[in-house]
């Protein structure tokens, strides 16, 4: 099939053709988008009807043949890409396409079945021997071969006047397949321009996009400079610390043995320092004893000696009683001497 194809410049322009009427199906809404899908496909059924009858391929791979043929034939994938819709209306135009294509073909096979069959019974009619007029009897079964006859005749003129109308019908479909194929070139070039002016537009995006990364990889490097040398400098004040950490540390683990001499020293003093108070607080103790002992022994003495003033206390009082006694005495007796 490939080679019948590139022998066949006609085959090249309908896969245009066809490719064309995708991408205006593509763009196009609404009704304008089905006539368009119907041009398309229509021109699929005169690709195709060529193909069969022309190619020795079975027609059970047709589909599948016509559809490489048109794939060779797509723009760059990037292209495609930008009409989400491609794939789906190429397989339906396909489709429907190859399938009016079998229909028609049918159709016409019918058609030439049916001629032949009519030719050959006419001829039959007319080849057969002249009949005796004088012994002519039509039985049933000839009127109605005669009807039949005559039936067939008014279908064959009724096929004969549709095939003509179907003539003019693909003349009239000719002409607007060929103005909708300028109508889309138009529309291809406008579209070539939009993508040639979309290029340019993204190659000036790319070239300032290119400008930027330089920029920024330039400020990049001059940051990972920058801290580069804050990192050293950083690392030389760390080094310093450490050192000074490091002496630090030395003199404090020599200031710290210093200071468990001075423990273990504290401890012994401390140690002998306790038995001294051991030592002393027994001797006190005693001497406590001893002390409690006195203070007892002069309460008890105190005791007798309180008994003893308040024996002299009375004593007294009596005796201060009788000094009294006696001056009152006295001084009566005075009284009576005068």
């Amino acid at each position: 099939m490939e080679t019948y194809f590139y022998n066949n410049p006609q085959i090249k322009k309908w896969l245009n053709q066809i490719i064309e009427r995708i991408f205006t199906v593509c763009i196009l809404t609404g009704a304008d988008s089905d006539e368009e899908f119907q041009k398309g496909c229509q021109i699929v059924m005169k690709l195709t009807s060529l193909l069969k009858d022309s190619s020795t391929i079975p027609a059970e791979f047709l589909t599948d043949g016509v559809k490489q043929l048109l794939e060779q034939q797509l723009p760059d994938a990037r292209v495609i890409k930008n009409f989400p819709e491609f794939q789906v209306i190429m397989e339906r135009m396909l489709h429907e396409g190859i399938l009016k294509a079998t229909e028609t073909t049918q159709k016409k096979e019918d058609f030439n079945s049916d001629s032949a069959k009519e030719v050959s019974y006419i001829e039959g009619v007319t080849d057969s021997r002249p009949v005796d007029l004088s012994s002519l009897s039509m039985t049933n079964s000839d009127i109605q071969h005669i009807k039949e006859e005559t039936r067939v005749k008014a279908e064959v003129q009724v096929l004969a006047e549709d095939l003509a109308l179907a003539e003019a019908n693909n003349q009239a479909l000719t002409e607007a397949l060929e103005q909708a194929e300028a109508q889309a070139k138009a529309d291809a070039q406008a579209f070539a321009e939009a993508l040639a002016q979309t290029e340019k537009q993204a190659r000036a995006e790319v070239l300032v996009l290119a400008e930027a990364l330089a920029e920024a990889e330039a400020q990049a490097k001059a940051d990972a400079q920058t801290f580069a040398e804050s990192l050293a400098q950083t690392e030389k004040q760390a080094r310093a610390e450490v050192q000074l950490l490091t002496e630090a540390l030395a003199e404090a683990e020599k200031q710290a043995k210093a200071d468990a001499q001075e423990l273990a020293q504290a401890k012994a003093d401390a140690q002998a320092f306790a038995e001294s108070l051991a030592q002393t607080e027994k001797q006190a103790r005693a001497e406590v004893q001893l002390l409690t002992e006195a203070l007892t022994e002069a309460g008890k003495q105190a005791k007798a000696d309180a008994q003893e003033l308040a024996q002299a206390k009375a004593d007294a009082q009596a005796l201060t009683e009788a000094l009294a006694q006696a001056e009152t005495q006295a001084k009566a007796n005075a009284q009576v001497l005068a």
